[in-house]
């Protein structure tokens, strides 16, 4: 993950021990984001938390059914997108809370969403959010404008 975004123009340092709700940090001239991964072999993410912040992100990363060497299937979340998920999964099954940060507590104490690719689809390979919040378009731009 860290890689693939330093190759789109960013710094990415990778969080290590009990650094919570960041497991990436991506910084630029522009600003600094925070992404939470979370990756799967199986057929769902288990017990997502979520995000809460403008300037965090939820990556969800899919190493089922790849080729050696090959990328997962990344998608990728910010904060309203988070919300959007929540509302679906209300819809659907509505005796869960949603605490102020957007963390999610079922009322037998478990926490989490568990998570499928159709629940999050749309925000297939979304890197542009992350990229756009980081201001790495608008400083390509404005190189390919001088060149």
């Amino acid at each position: 993950m860290a890689s693939q975004l330093c190759r789109r123009g960013t710094y990415a340092q990778i969080t290590l021990g009990h650094h919570k709700r960041a497991d990436i940090l991506l910084e630029t001239g522009a600003g600094m984001v925070r992404l939470q991964v979370k990756a799967k072999q199986g057929r769902e993410w288990p017990s997502v938390q979520g995000i809460c912040g403008p300037d965090d992100f939820l990556v969800l990363a899919d190493y089922r059914q790849i080729a050696i060497g090959s990328p997962p299937s990344v998608f990728v979340l910010n904060v309203d997108d988070w919300k959007q998920v929540i509302d679906a999964h209300r819809k659907k099954n509505p005796s869960f809370n949603v605490s102020e940060d957007l963390r999610i507590e079922h009322n037998d104490g478990w926490r989490g969403l568990n998570l499928k690719i159709e629940d999050v689809e749309e925000f297939r390979d979304a890197w542009d959010k992350v990229l756009e919040k980081l201001g790495v378009r608008a400083q390509s731009e404005t190189q390919n404008e001088r060149d």
